[in-house]
Parts: structure tokens; C-alpha cells; sequence
């Protein structure tokens, strides 16, 4: 059930490395450097519960219409479990020092999948189903680094960078997400680093 793949993509790796404190002049100083990786979380914004409909879910999944809040087969990860896996990353691991994320945010029914086949609809989802993904981790997770690459499912036809046409729009889109939504909220972040 891709729901509870779902549940279990976010992974929380505490590495100890052997980083010098601030001040200090030993390399025996260690300290902990937590990084939080958040991938494949194809996020359905589209997704119904009470049943999947023919464009949020891929053709082989369950046509049930149980209530099914948190997915079901077939389906991608519907917002309503989006949110609190946030939650509880932010319960597990409070401040990470970095959060990586290395794409596919974007739901499988979203890319065309065809070369030449370019769908404004579809566009304007992508769009939103980034948008919505990136001020959701930056609202959970404020002063936070994130570092985010886009996977083959975040372009408009699957496995293949924008076409000529539309390659401004969209890598403009990308940076004003990164600057809107990641960059301004962690700005700080990024200055002391860049300082050191």
C-alpha cells in the first residue's frame, strides 16, 4: 500500500561525526549531526478518501470507496498523511541540522510520461503539489537547512527536463519556490554558513 510506504519514506539518520566545537582546537571534539531525508513522497494533493478518482490514482488501484483517509493502494500519499508524518519528524527529531530531499514530491499521475505531450493542467498541479510540499516542510521545520533535488516525477514529462518552451517558466518557478519558501525562511542559516 503506497500510504504506508509512505509512512515509512521519511528517514531519520543520526550520524556521529567527528565535527570541532566551536572554539575548540581538539579533533577529538565530537558532536552529533542529525539529518532528516524526506523522499518519494509522491504527494496526491487530489486524493479523495471516500474514493479514488480517475485522475488522482494510477489505473491498477483500488476503486473502493471505504473511507480511506490516509490512502489506499494504487494511490498516492494524500496530504491528510503528509501532514502528520511532518508532525511526527518534527516529534522524532525536533532540529535537524539538515534536511534533504531528494525529490519525487510530485504524484505519479502528475507527469505525462510522454515526450511532446506538454498539458498546462497538469503544469499548474506540479506547481501547486511543489508549492504545497515546500512550505509545508519549511513551516515545520524553521532555521533548518534544506537541501532539495528534483526527482523524475517533479517535471511536467516524466524523466525529462522541461522542454524549450516551457524551460524558463518552469526553472523560474523552482528558484521562487527555493527562495520563497526554503531560502527566506532559513536565511540566517544559510548567512553563517556562508560566513564560515
Amino acid at each position: 500500500m503506497s500510504s504506508l510506504l509512505f509512512a515509512l519514506t521519511f528517514i531519520i539518520i543520526g550520524l556521529s561525526a567527528s565535527l570541532p566545537v566551536s572554539g575548540s582546537t581538539s579533533s577529538s571534539s565530537a558532536s552529533k549531526f542529525d539529518i532528516a531525508v524526506l523522499n518519494d513522497v509522491h504527494l496526491e494533493l487530489l486524493y479523495d478518501p471516500y474514493g479514488a478518482p480517475e485522475d488522482a490514482c494510477r489505473p491498477n488501484s483500488s476503486r473502493s470507496t471505504i473511507f480511506a483517509p490516509f490512502g489506499r493502494h494504487g494511490c498516492d500519499s494524500p496530504l491528510s498523511l503528509f501532514t502528520p508524518t511532518l508532525a511526527k519528524m518534527r516529534s522524532v527529531l525536533p532540529h535537524p541540522n539538515l534536511i534533504l530531499i531528494p525529490g519525487d514530491l510530485v504524484s505519479h499521475t502528475v507527469p505525462t510520461g510522454r515526450k511532446g505531450s506538454f498539458d498546462p493542467v497538469r503544469y499548474e498541479r506540479l506547481k501547486e503539489t511543489i508549492s504545497t510540499y515546500t512550505r509545508g516542510i519549511a513551516a515545520t521545520f524553521p532555521g533548518v537547512p534544506i537541501v532539495f533535488t528534483p526527482g523524475n516525477d517533479d517535471y511536467v514529462i516524466n524523466y525529462n527536463v522541461p522542454d524549450v518552451a516551457h524551460k524558463a517558466d518552469y526553472y523560474q518557478f523552482m528558484y521562487q519556490r527555493w527562495v520563497k519558501d526554503i531560502l527566506a525562511n532559513n536565511i540566517a542559516v544559510y548567512s553563517s554558513i556562508a560566513r564560515a
